[in-house]
């Protein structure tokens, strides 16, 4: 019980006829530590200088890069975060420089959400930048799309279809 409630319970009269309602407190669901680190909620500025940075990462050592948008509430999201701990999805992460962008309720990086014409989440791009001194819209796509894996019956729902939609990405088909 809060602190609050019975501080206010203990200054108010007690009714005359009724019982005062008995306060249930509901734990929080259990967060893993997997989807803590997951998303990462980062200012304007702190996105541009991770964009920056992976994207020196992927011109240096020719690896992709993977976008990811996405939020902690939708429910699409962290079941395609579920489906990456699978052996043969972590294997084709590790083939690209991931970095998720946490949109909020919609509310945040706007302008990057609207670059990349993200209409659902959980949405992927896909990209292979050759110049860092490009904007990321002029950075060459590889591929891009969204994935319902708990809410649509037609979208991406295993993490073989996580994979091989990767797979795909990674050699630009």
């Amino acid at each position: 019980m809060k602190l609050l409630p019975l501080l206010l319970l203990a200054c108010a009269e007690p009714p005359t006829t009724a019982r005062p309602a008995q306060v249930i407190a509901t734990p929080p669901a259990p967060v893993t530590e997997k989807a803590e680190s997951h998303w990462v909620e980062r200012t304007d500025l702190e996105l541009d200088d991770a964009l920056k940075s992976v994207c020196r990462d992927s011109v240096e050592d020719g690896k992709p890069i993977l976008l990811e948008f996405s939020a902690p509430w939708c429910v699409d999201c962290r079941k395609l975060n579920e489906l990456s701990t699978d052996d043969a999805v972590k294997a084709e992460l590790e083939q690209f420089h991931h970095l998720t962008v946490d949109v909020g309720k919609w509310d945040r990086h706007k302008p990057l959400i609207a670059a990349f014409e993200v209409s659902a989440l959980a949405w992927w791009v896909a990209m292979k930048p050759t110049n860092c001194g490009h904007a990321i819209t002029k950075w060459p796509r590889l591929k891009e799309g969204g994935f319902e894996p708990a809410s649509s019956p037609t979208g991406v729902r295993t993490a073989e279809g996580v994979a091989t939609w990767l797979a795909e990405a990674r050699n630009g088909a």
